[in-house]
C-alpha cells in the first residue's frame, strides 16, 4: 500500500472566530499501481485534500502515512525530503521556472536531491523521452504550447519516479483531446512502476479512465455510485 489515510480531518478558522469543517474524519487507501480520481463541487475540499495527503498543508487530527512514514510526526526538513524523494506533485498550472530549459526544470528535483548534474541531466532526458517531449528539451517554457508546458510539468514531478503522484485538475486549461492523451500517457507510465495516481478532476471522462472514483461531498469521501 502507497498511502493509508486515517480520520483525517481539517478545518479553517473564519473571520468571525469560528472553524469552518472542510474535510472530516476521511478515511482512504491507495494500492500500488491504483489510479483513483476524487470529484466534488467547487469548493468541496479536493484541493485541500490533496494537499494534506502530499504534506503540503497540516491537517488538524487524523494521520497519513505515506510508504509507512507518518507525515504528521516529520519535521519541515524530513517532510521535504520525503516530497522530494516519494510523491510528485502536478498543479492545474504548469508552474515551470520561466528562465530555464525544459529539461533544467525537470532536472530541479533531481539536482535538489543531491545527484550529480549528469545523473540528473539522465534522467530528465530519459522521462523526456517516455512522454514524447524530448524534442523540446532545449526550449524554454514560452515556447512551448499548454499541452507541452503540462507535459513538462508532468516529467518533472515523475522524474524521481515516485511512489505516488498527486495531481490537481492537470487538464482543466486543456482542450479535451490533449487531456485524454494526457492522461493516458501517465497511466501507462504509472502502470509500468507501479506509480499511485490521486487525481481530483471535474472532467467526467478523465476521470472514467482510473480505476476507481471517489466524491468528496460535505467534507466525507464517498464511493462514486
Amino acid at each position: 500500500m502507497v498511502l493509508k489515510v486515517s480520520g483525517l480531518n481539517k478545518s479553517y478558522l473564519q473571520g468571525d472566530g469560528t472553524f469552518l469543517e472542510v474535510l472530516k474524519g476521511i478515511d482512504f487507501n491507495l494500492l500500488k499501481g491504483e489510479s483513483v480520481a476524487v470529484m466534488g463541487e467547487s469548493g468541496s475540499g479536493k484541493t485541500t485534500f490533496l494537499n494534506c495527503v502530499a504534506g503540503l498543508d497540516r491537517f488538524n487530527s487524523g494521520q497519513v502515512l505515506l510508504l509507512d512514514k507518518d507525515l504528521s510526526s516529520l519535521k519541515d526538513k524530513d517532510l521535504g525530503l520525503a516530497r522530494n524523494r516519494l510523491l510528485g506533485f502536478v498543479f492545474q498550472f504548469h508552474y515551470l521556472l520561466k528562465d530555464f530549459s525544459v529539461k533544467e526544470n525537470v532536472m530541479m528535483p533531481c539536482l535538489i536531491s543531491g545527484e550529480t548534474q549528469s545523473r540528473a541531466e539522465e534522467r530528465a532526458l530519459s522521462i523526456l523521452e517516455k512522454i514524447r517531449l524530448l524534442h523540446k528539451a532545449e526550449s524554454f517554457p514560452k515556447q512551448l504550447s499548454g499541452g507541452e508546458q503540462q507535459r513538462a510539468a508532468i516529467a518533472r514531478a515523475l522524474v524521481m519516479n515516485p511512489s505516488l503522484l498527486v495531481m490537481d485538475e492537470p487538464t482543466g486549461n486543456l482542450d479535451e483531446h490533449l487531456s485524454d492523451d494526457i492522461i493516458a500517457t501517465v497511466l501507462k507510465f504509472c502502470k509500468e512502476n507501479n506509480t499511485g495516481i490521486l487525481m481530483a478532476t471535474h472532467n467526467s471522462k478523465i476521470a472514467g479512465m482510473m480505476d476507481k472514483i471517489l466524491r468528496l461531498k460535505e467534507g466525507v469521501l464517498w464511493n462514486q455510485e
